[in-house]
Order: structure tokens, then sequence, then C-alpha cells
């Protein structure tokens, strides 16, 4: 990635917030968050030609109107209902990561 050779730490943003933080090794080798994940798989493969790059369905949403909850909840392959009722807060994982997702509540 970009930012692997400079970083240490990385924020992965969804809509202006953070939706996951961790060590450049955590987020781009076991990325937790739907929209993390989906974001790694989006990245071209330089002399791959199998593999090919996979967008994240769904359209962005409106930032001046975002849905309640989870703002990745429409284009969430992972959602609940539950997903859309309120702030999600970030849950601090192992080693100083954290996820804003319920699938780690």
């Amino acid at each position: 990635g970009s930012g692997s050779g400079i970083c240490q730490k990385v924020a992965v943003m969804y809509a202006g917030k953070i939706v996951e933080t961790g060590s450049v090794e955590q987020i781009i080798f076991k990325p937790k968050h739907p929209y993390t994940k989906g974001l790694l798989k989006s990245i071209p493969k330089i002399g791959d030609k199998k593999n090919k790059v996979q967008s994240i369905p769904g359209d962005v949403p409106d930032l001046a109107a975002l849905p309640p909850g989870c703002s990745f909840y429409p284009r969430c392959n992972k959602s609940v209902h539950k997903c859309q009722k309120g702030e999600i807060p970030l849950k601090v994982m192992e080693k100083g990561r954290q996820v804003r997702c319920l699938l780690y509540s």
C-alpha cells in the first residue's frame, strides 16, 4: 500500500468516520471492518492478470444526510438490522487496534 513504507499506524475512514485503526500489518493482512476488506480488494495487484479488482457494491452515501447507525450499512455484506440503530462506538481490540463494527462487539 502507499503508506506501508512510511507509517506504522493506519486509520481507515468511511463517510468521515474512522471505522478501523491498527498497525499497517494488522490493517493490510488481517482487516476487520467490512469496508476495509472491500477497500483492500479494490487495489489492483501489479503483474497479476488473473486477480480481478473488486468494487464495493452500492453508492457512497450523501455526507449531508448520512443514514443512522453505521454509514456503511447499506453497502455492507455483513450488515444486520441492528447496524442502523444509532451510533456504533470504536471497539478496542488486541494491541491497540480499534474497529467500529457490531461484528466485534
